[in-house]
């Protein structure tokens, strides 16, 4: 698959992030860390409900600073989605409204949408939060 845009870089790790194809969405992903960039809309895209991604975007909370945007370089903002027990957070950027998640947290955010709408418990424990120290 040929790189469409500008090479970007894992907003955590700095390694350069390689663009992959995940249920017909192109994204980039960070072979160190396991993160994954979002353009505008590819979240809701996958999540192949637009209108679930914008009931979960409208359900998240600001939490604080977050690290900087790969695809326009402005401060993020981490968000938290809190459901129940529930805490997934994900940093968002307000400028080109991209969003990075770090491994693991895209198939939390899928697993917490679908017991959103279909009310099917599906974690037996809380998910701790992320250390906000950024390590």
């Amino acid at each position: 698959m040929e790189n469409l845009g500008p090479r970007l870089n894992c907003p955590r790790c700095q390694s350069p992030l390689k663009c992959v194809e995940k249920s017909g969405v192109t994204l980039d992903y960070c072979c160190q860390c396991g993160g994954l960039w979002f353009d505008s809309g590819e979240l809701g895209q996958l999540l192949s409900n637009p209108q679930r991604y914008e009931t979960m975007m409208r359900n998240m909370q600001l939490v604080g600073p977050g690290c900087t945007c790969p695809s326009c370089g402005a401060g993020m903002t981490v968000l938290a989605y809190l459901k129940d027990k529930l805490r997934i957070e994900i940093d968002y950027c307000p400028d080109c409204q991209g969003i990075w998640l770090d491994k693991g947290e895209l198939e939390l955010l899928s697993a917490a949408v679908a017991y959103a709408f279909f009310r099917k418990p599906i974690f037996s424990r809380a998910i701790p939060a992320r250390d906000s120290s950024g390590a």
